[in-house]
């Protein structure tokens, strides 16, 4: 309920596209990048703590989607990769109208979520898994 409620007042009265920015400009000024591994931490202990790996932030971050009904615009995605010394996850969601796919990668301190994904991942092959279902 404390991601739920979170989720609405980021939004207001946004819906679909622009409550999907407004998520993703929040958590890029609000939470910030820890490194540990795996899914450790819950969304509520994110939020508290206002910092949590990328397993952890894009758990978060597809919750926050989830909770602000982005969920009816477009189909949500964990990515799993496995990079050349370390492994990621990161979000992606699909227009159901138009099938378009954008990366939403939380878990950087340095850009934008929205649209981007870390550069020495992006050429490896991700394993998607449809939200909620965690990759690993």
């Amino acid at each position: 309920s404390k991601v739920r409620k979170l989720a609405l007042d980021i939004v207001g009265n946004k819906t679909g596209y622009n409550a999907m920015r407004a998520i993703c400009s929040w958590m890029d000024k609000n939470i910030h990048y820890s490194k540990y591994n795996g899914f450790l931490r819950s969304p509520n202990y994110v939020l508290e703590c206002k910092h949590g790996n990328c397993c952890d932030q894009t758990r978060l971050l597809l919750q926050l989607l989830d909770s602000a009904g982005v969920g009816e615009f477009y189909d949500m995605y964990f990515v799993n990769l496995s990079c050349p010394s370390y492994g990621h996850v990161y979000g992606r969601v699909r227009s159901k109208k138009t099938g378009k796919w954008t990366n939403v990668d939380p878990a950087s301190d340095a850009y934008g979520c929205y649209g981007y994904v870390c550069d020495s991942c992006s050429r490896t092959s991700p394993v998607d898994s449809k939200y909620p279902h965690m990759p690993f």
